[in-house]
């Protein structure tokens, strides 16, 4: 009689029916998106907390049981899938966003150029220092509309003024026309320069007027810095100085006794050529049965073909046995290189589409810090394992692709999660956002090469008597005791004189590095098994490869 009272859990519903409670369709939520069942589950929650709160008492075990299972289904969402479609979505904004701010600054770009040659175009050119030296008269109205015309885009504009000076440089010259890549250099040479860009400009200026060339003498370089890989970049004020220290390049040896001016090449692939028409030591010949069978399309764009050679490597060519596979085809002209993506290139009667190659859109990994943005070659990084992420190399590694051990050392370095997965899974989340990234960057990037901006009339003159352009201060007084020649005159004024084009064919720097930089033309180390990839979206180490985008060349 005067014993404790029992205590135990409260009823299922204090004061009120299982009527009293709303009718919440929490199955219905699982067919929604993450964000959509969030919002409802949130509401349902709200409603429920009221109810309990006007009723005094806990909902039926039938309602409980069903906000249990939908909060189970939402958290099983934000684990599985729709996360990734979410970061899909905002990665889809962010293009979108991107591809505007692209098109609005090409819009301004064109206008201001556009401001820009109006505010400039000359008139008929006056009396060149070329003429003055020569005793000819001036120019035929012929040659001045030519010279005039090629300043306007083709059209003819009147203009009342008398140019005293020389023809005007194409306006907005971009960084690349200007730059100036000097390779093959001594490492104890410019080693010394690598923080210090300061030096490094000054030794080249003092260079070029150590060469005593009237031509060059007086230019110079404003900015300059020293690669990763030792090569040395040099950037002049104008397109007239980089065209002139590019023809006049004895200062190089100023950076060691084997430098050497990197030229320019705008890349092609080439799709499904036949592997007998490649091999090793038939280099020389494909080139020139490549020009050969493309003289007539490419007539119009003259040019040399600096370099060709297998995407994936001749020693992965013929380990596969592939029947026809990708060629990169090197141009000394973008023209050209257009060209080529316009039309294709033919070869024994077949025409092969070609699409656009940038060794930009690649995935580099080091195989010393595993890290991605540069080569082992350059690393200046502590070792780390791909397989164990301990600090040594992986050829050394005790547990060599032992995946009951394996680790991520770029996990790690960005503070991811630990997956259990090696430095060079596709599974790595760090290297599934740099592919990502590239993809994004090569869908929104060019289908062709940027047009290279071109010194006076396209072509710089090859002495000071060519009519291009007039002589500098330290050009005239270099030239000043040359012989008159009276034929030059009448000659010039019939036709226009073309320079000689400069003959040089060098291969392009290639260095040889390590497995994970096979995205340079001589790698050997990649491939995609027995057949033909088809056309991916980027050429990178192990995953991807390019897409072919069409459409119309660029005016």
């Amino acid at each position: 009689m005067g014993g404790k009272k029992k205590t135990g859990a409260p009823p299922a519903v204090v004061g009120a029916s299982a009527l009293t409670w709303p009718t919440i369709p929490f199955s219905e939520f699982d067919d929604l998106d993450l964000r959509a069942h969030s919002t409802k589950l949130l509401e349902a929650a709200i409603q429920l907390k009221q109810t309990a709160q006007s009723v005094g008492g806990l909902p039926p075990l039938a309602i409980f049981t069903s906000l249990l299972d939908s909060v189970r289904s939402l958290a099983g969402k934000a684990r599985d899938g729709d996360l990734s479609m979410l970061t899909r979505e905002v990665h889809d904004i962010k293009s979108m966003l991107k591809d505007s701010a692209k098109k609005h600054t090409d819009d301004h770009r064109k206008i201001q150029q556009s401001l820009d040659i109006q505010a400039s175009v000359p008139g008929a050119p006056g009396r060149t220092f070329a003429a003055a030296l020569s005793g000819g008269r001036a120019e035929s109205s012929l040659v001045s509309d030519r010279m005039r015309r090629a300043h306007t885009n083709g059209t003819l504009v009147t203009n009342h003024h008398t140019s005293t000076g020389s023809l005007p440089a194409p306006v907005a010259p971009q960084r690349s026309d200007l730059e100036i890549h000097v390779r093959r250099t001594d490492p104890a040479v410019v080693n010394p320069y690598r923080h210090d860009e300061q030096k490094l400009v000054k030794r080249a200026n003092q260079a070029i007027r150590e060469t005593r060339d009237a031509m060059i003498s007086h230019r110079k370089f404003s900015a300059g810095r020293v690669l990763p890989s030792g090569d040395v970049a040099l950037q002049a004020d104008s397109l007239e100085d980089a065209e002139r220290l590019t023809r006049s390049n004895g200062w190089t040896l100023a950076f060691g006794s084997n430098a050497g001016i990197k030229k320019q090449t705008y890349g092609v692939v080439m799709h499904g050529v036949d592997r007998r028409h490649l091999t090793d030591g038939k280099t020389a010949d494909f080139i020139a049965r490549l020009k050969a069978d493309n003289a007539g399309r490419l007539a119009a764009t003259p040019t040399d073909i600096i370099y060709a050679g297998w995407l994936y490597g001749q020693r992965r060519v013929d380990a596969d046995k592939l029947q026809s596979s990708l060629v990169v085809v090197d141009f000394d002209s973008d023209r050209a290189a257009n060209r080529a993506l316009e039309l294709g290139l033919a070869l024994d009667g077949k025409n092969h589409p070609c699409a656009y190659y940038d060794r930009n859109f690649r995935l580099r990994q080091c195989f010393n810090c595993q890290l991605y943005g540069h080569i082992s070659k350059h690393c200046k990084r502590p070792a780390a394992c791909a397989y164990c992420v301990g600090q040594h190399l992986s050829t050394v590694c005790p547990d060599l692709k032992n995946r009951e051990k394996e680790r991520c050392p770029v996990c790690a370095a960005s503070k991811q999660p630990d997956g259990g997965h090696f430095a060079f899974d596709r599974s790595c989340p760090v290297r599934a956002q740099k592919m990502a990234a590239i993809r994004a960057e090569r869908l929104t990037g060019p289908q062709f090469h940027a047009s290279a901006a071109c010194w006076a009339l396209g072509t710089p003159p090859q002495s000071p008597t060519d009519l291009s352009v007039d002589p500098t201060p330290a050009e005239a007084a270099g030239t000043a005791a040359m012989p008159r020649d009276p034929h030059a005159s009448s000659a010039r004024s019939e036709a226009g004189v073309s320079p000689t084009a400069d003959a040089s064919s060098d291969r392009p720097d290639v260095e040889m590095v390590d497995a994970e930089d096979i995205n340079t033309p001589t790698d050997n180390n990649i491939g995609a098994g027995a057949t033909e990839p088809p056309p991916p979206t980027t050429y990178h180490a192990r995953d991807g490869a390019l897409t072919v985008k069409r459409g119309c060349p660029p005016d």
